[in-house]
């Protein structure tokens, strides 16, 4: 046309969709005909023609969804085919259909010819059975055009579930999804975790104020019929700062039915008498509880009658405050030679310490062997003397007091 004598060179719209011109050379334009020698209008005529965009919409399928749930997101490709700009003023979804974020389409931006952008959809049936919808983007204004694709899905009941017992055997679950159709499932009975400590009580016997007991060994073990984890192995109770776990095979195990862990405890008692606690192991799923208790005994006593005897004399080492009805063993300090005893119900002791005849003279001292966990450090003074030696005076700070100190001749 701008080649045609009395045309002006074509002007085209923004987005293409209308192309204009002026011209005087009106035969085909006005009447649809066609000339070889085109008639020419003594006045000029204004043209606009339009060029309509040609939008394409994928539709989407979301298959079976249970009614009142939301589906997964489906993205739908928008594509411009024509060859102007496409414009949207509103995308949206009808029916059972909702559009969601995400999407690279949007309201008021221009989708040139041949490009595309997608929209993000989602599926939530109202109701079970085929749901249909479409997704539609529309322009506004003159010559407005819209595009739409199909939406489909299908609302899949929500399954009606019910349960029978039989007892003695299993439970069956009966799972109703449609108005026809039922599945049904056997299952055992649930399994559980559970955990055992043996032994339990636990006792750890006798022990010294302020000194530590033999290990106690505690076995802690899955009785259950699945895996019982164990997140906690500790001490509680009224005196559980006397008891101490010393080795821990347990804590962090997941235990199989019928598996097994250590837990390895000692007992030091803070005070005399029967001390309590409680050792737990275990984790929200699964735990078990061992009482254990101990007896504290004060630090025995031991002393010499005489504490004062002759070379070639014997005395009487008089011990008090021991384990009842344990063997002891007392020796002066730097002989080998030992003398043995056992203590009574009560835990005293009285055990003859003879004094060899080619001793050397002198203050002496006697200690009960110690027993790791009962008692160590008992000792007591005494005197050797010969039948010449006078008793010691308490002004020699050297030796101590004996005022049952014998002398002959």
């Amino acid at each position: 046309v701008a080649n045609t004598p009395g045309s002006s060179t074509p002007a085209i719209s923004r987005d293409g969709r209308w192309v204009a011109f002026a011209s005087r050379f009106n035969a085909e334009l006005q009447t649809g005909g066609s000339s070889t020698t085109p008639p020419i209008d003594t006045d000029e005529n204004v043209y606009v023609i339009g060029r309509p965009a040609s939008v394409a919409v994928t539709p989407l399928d979301f298959g079976g969804v249970q009614v009142g749930s939301t589906s997964g997101v489906l993205s739908a490709t928008v594509t411009n085919t024509g060859i102007s700009s496409f414009l949207p003023a509103s995308i949206a979804a009808g029916g059972d259909f909702t559009v969601v974020g995400g999407g690279s389409c949007a309201v008021n931006i221009y989708l040139p010819p041949g490009q595309s952008c997608t929209v993000e959809v989602t599926f939530k049936p109202s109701a079970a059975g085929p749901r249909a919808g479409s997704l539609t983007l529309t322009e506004t204004g003159f010559a407005a055009i819209s595009a739409s694709g199909g939406l489909a899905g299908s609302g899949v009941p929500v399954p009606v579930i019910t349960t029978t017992t039989t007892p003695g055997t299993t439970t069956t679950i009966t799972i109703t999804t449609t108005g026809t159709t039922t599945t049904t499932v056997p299952r055992t009975a649930p399994t559980t975790a559970a955990l055992t400590i043996t032994p339990n009580p636990g006792s750890f016997g006798a022990a010294t104020v302020g000194l530590a007991s033999e290990p106690n060994n505690f076995v802690v073990t899955s009785t259950g019929t699945r895996s019982a984890p164990i997140a906690d192995v500790s001490i509680s109770g009224a005196n559980a700062a006397d008891f101490t776990i010393v080795s821990n095979s347990c804590l962090g195990a997941n235990l199989p039915p019928g598996a097994g862990c250590d837990v390895t405890v000692v007992f030091t008692p803070a005070a005399a008498g029967t001390r309590v606690a409680a050792l737990t192991a275990g984790s929200p799923t699964a735990s078990a509880t061992a009482n254990i208790e101990g007896t504290g005994l004060d630090q025995p006593t031991l002393r010499l009658l005489p504490n004062v005897v002759e070379l070639g004399e014997v005395t009487i080492a008089v011990g008090a405050g021991f384990p009842a009805n344990l063997p002891i063993q007392v020796q002066w300090v730097g002989d080998s030679v030992v003398f043995n005893g056992t203590t009574d119900g009560s835990g005293n002791a009285s055990i003859q310490v003879p004094v060899r005849p080619d001793e050397i003279p002198g203050p002496r001292t006697l200690t009960a062997v110690d027993q790791p966990g009962l008692f160590t450090g008992v000792t007591t003074p005494g005197l050797v003397v010969d039948a010449t030696m006078h008793p010691p005076t308490s002004q020699n700070p050297a030796l101590p007091n004996f005022p049952s100190l014998i002398v002959r001749g």
